[in-house]
């Protein structure tokens, strides 16, 4: 079987990258950060492979968290209109956005659009900046973490030494 070409974009492991070269004893990729890795291919045929290459389309998965205090479907209108108006989101599946989870400090809400996968991280990067300018512009709170730390009245010395 061949589960990857040259100038497929693959994961073999814990490593990723564009597959340069395949020979006999190993496979060569070149990863997003400029290095080459040498994959033995004894291990290459043991392990799991993702080919994010082989399909034209992907879906992007991204997920929003609001505040409890927001309203969440405004957010959701909002992040549903930035997906319709990006031009290099496809229109046909249509992107949707779902609210994911009640999470301890958030309503998150999921976004799920497809794109050419050429334009994959275009779109995600796109995305992310184009939310926050927009949740920003709204003033749509994005939560943080946060510790409340609650002090109990300690004794002192002066009430300590009442107390003998």
């Amino acid at each position: 079987t061949r589960p990857f070409r040259i100038d497929d974009y693959i994961k073999v492991g814990e490593y990723e990258g564009t597959v340069e070269d395949i020979r006999i004893v190993h496979t060569r990729i070149h990863t997003i950060d400029n290095k080459v890795i040498y994959l033995p291919n004894g291990t290459v045929a043991t392990s799991s492979i993702t080919n994010f290459s082989e399909k034209k389309l992907r879906r992007l998965d991204l997920t929003f968290s609001v505040s409890y205090e927001e309203d969440f479907r405004r957010a959701q209108a909002l992040l549903l209109e930035l997906c319709e108006k990006h031009e290099l989101i496809l229109k046909d599946p249509a992107p949707t956005v779902r609210m994911s989870a009640h999470s301890a400090s958030s309503i998150d809400l999921t976004v799920r659009a497809w794109v050419a996968n050429a334009d994959y991280w275009t779109v995600r990067f796109d995305l992310l900046e184009q939310v926050k300018t927009a949740f920003d512009e709204q003033k749509i709170s994005i939560p943080y973490s946060q510790l409340d730390v609650h002090i109990k009245d300690l004794p002192t010395a002066e009430n300590n030494e009442k107390s003998k």
